[in-house]
């Protein structure tokens, strides 16, 4: 995760920037305030303009958090994606909110001023992300993972003709993405060694993906 450090006055805090997957959908869900919007900025949804278009003054400050979870829900370490301070611009208040990676859940967008007129925390929007996880180990998308899924995979990295992305048969078809269990990009000898382990119900590897430390 990538971190920058930021100071505004007094105030300094960690911005918590995307590192990096995309999202499969993402829905912005208007809060209680109509003079604020959230809107997606780029393609692969990982920007968000946050504006408020009414009862700015040039120069207030205002704090933007994206949180996961539910509105009554206070803020923590564990569920905090986005915070930042910024001042408005004339008579309205525009912000390009950058979170860290959104996992699937519900995401809350607060806007709140330091004239105290929204009274702390004020929900102005939900995110509804979407994403589709990985079945780890699951080479053949068949929703299962068994001693197949090791032949597959082991037929596949020795390059037999009959096996690869391209196959509809669950005999031979291989999902990069589940077999990838180390979650390195790439598909090794060292995901058959890690599948193999965990088919084999080894101590260390009850769980997949098993990214390397």
């Amino acid at each position: 995760m990538k971190k920058m450090l930021i100071c505004c006055g007094v105030l300094c805090m960690t911005l918590l920037l995307f590192c990096g997957t995309a999202l499969a959908a993402v829905e912005v869900q208007p809060g209680d305030d109509s003079s604020v919007t959230v809107t997606k900025k780029d393609a692969d949804e990982k920007v968000f303009t946050v504006t408020k278009s009414s009862g700015v003054s040039d120069g207030q400050l205002y704090l933007v958090m994206i949180q996961k979870g539910n509105a009554s829900d206070m803020p923590t370490a564990e569920n905090l994606y986005y915070l930042n301070v910024e001042k408005a611009s004339g008579t309205t208040f525009t912000m390009d909110a950058y979170p860290k990676d959104l996992d699937g859940g519900t995401y809350v967008v607060y806007l709140s001023d330091y004239a105290g007129a929204n009274g702390g925390r004020n929900a102005v929007a939900t995110l509804l992300v979407d994403i589709d996880e990985p079945k780890y180990g699951d080479v053949n998308g068949d929703n299962e993972v068994t001693g197949k899924d090791r032949i597959i995979l082991s037929r596949y990295l020795a390059k037999w003709a009959d096996y690869g992305e391209d196959k509809t048969d669950a005999n031979y078809k291989v999902v990069k993405d589940n077999a990838d269990v180390n979650k390195d990009g790439q598909l090794t000898g060292k995901d058959r060694i890690i599948l193999s382990r965990h088919l084999a119900k080894w101590a260390d590897y009850q769980t997949l993906p098993m990214p390397e430390s």
